[in-house]
């Protein structure tokens, strides 16, 4: 006889779980993103494939410089149990921008690889040094970033903290650790991955060593951005302590990863029951900022 008894309950882990991560992707979904449940990274720091639990895109693209832009929200969703989020205020540094992967960045390490990649393309000494000031021209005009403007600043968050605990765990420590560190890692292996893809096209079309051409080629190399938006998605009540000592119900926030060195890494907080507002305010912001720079969606 058929064993018609359901293996995952819907109070088990795993069907709450994976009930959750599809509710935002088909959220994702309706508000124009282009979604995926459970997508996979490169952990740049182990070399092993790791999974998020979402990931949706959006993409514009502009005709008069042939700039080709890719937004990226990566989405972690978790539960308490039951219990309350208790977050630590901690006012948040205003440089900081989304997570993005272009050629052109201001970076000694990739600088080094574009230099690299057009000596080993075999141009003659004099015409590799023309190539790469070239390329230093048309990343940085006037001195300044070729793509300063396509960075949309980050969505407003009204609070900010820099810890999170769960209420009733004595231990003290961070129950979502593994989660935020998917979604930095997610973030990091998802640049090295295209940086990679990048830098091996540009190879590819230079090994032709064609001088005239290769200034379109380095033009082409620079023209796409991708930008990634990483998000922590809790179902739990969440509760802010102040600087002043009191404790307020919160509904989203924004966290920070401080490290003594002083690099400061970002992702969003917000509840489930907040989420729906989140995308509408999140998808209007972006969709209004590459509006107002002649983007289009593709």
């Amino acid at each position: 006889m058929r064993n018609s008894a359901n293996p995952y309950p819907q109070n088990s882990d795993t069907f709450q779980s994976l009930r959750a991560e599809a509710a935002a992707r088909e959220l994702l979904r309706g508000a124009g993103w282009d979604a995926f449940q459970s997508v996979y990274f490169i952990d740049v720091q182990e070399g092993i494939e790791r999974e998020l639990d979402v990931a949706a895109r959006r993409s514009w693209s502009r005709e008069r410089d042939g700039r080709k832009i890719d937004l990226w929200l990566l989405v972690e969703c978790k539960s308490l149990g039951g219990k309350n989020a208790l977050f630590a205020e901690q006012e948040f540094g205003p440089a900081a921008t989304l997570y993005h992967r272009w050629l052109g960045v201001d970076d000694d390490a990739i600088r080094a690889r574009v230099r690299r990649t057009i000596d080993e393309a075999g141009f003659e000494i004099d015409e590799a040094r023309r190539l790469i000031k070239r390329f230093e021209t048309l990343a940085y005009p006037a001195g300044a970033s070729a793509i300063r403007t396509l960075l949309p600043p980050l969505p407003r968050m009204r609070y900010a903290a820099s810890a999170m605990r769960a209420a009733g765990n004595e231990k003290g420590n961070d129950p979502f650790f593994d989660a935020w560190r998917a979604l930095l890692d997610g973030a990091a292996g998802a640049i090295k991955e295209e940086l990679d893809a990048a830098f091996g096209e540009l190879a590819s079309d230079l090994t032709l060593r064609d001088a005239k051409k290769a200034p379109v080629t380095l033009r082409a190399a620079l023209s796409s951005l991708s930008m990634y938006h990483p998000i922590l998605v809790i179902d739990a009540p969440m509760y802010l302590l102040r600087a002043n000592g009191a404790l307020i119900e919160i509904d989203r926030c924004r966290m920070q990863h401080i490290r003594i060195s002083g690099v400061r890494k970002w992702f969003d907080v917000v509840r489930t029951a907040a989420l729906p507002d989140y995308v509408a305010e999140l998808t209007d912001g972006y969709t209004s900022f590459f509006a107002r720079r002649r983007c289009e969606a593709r």
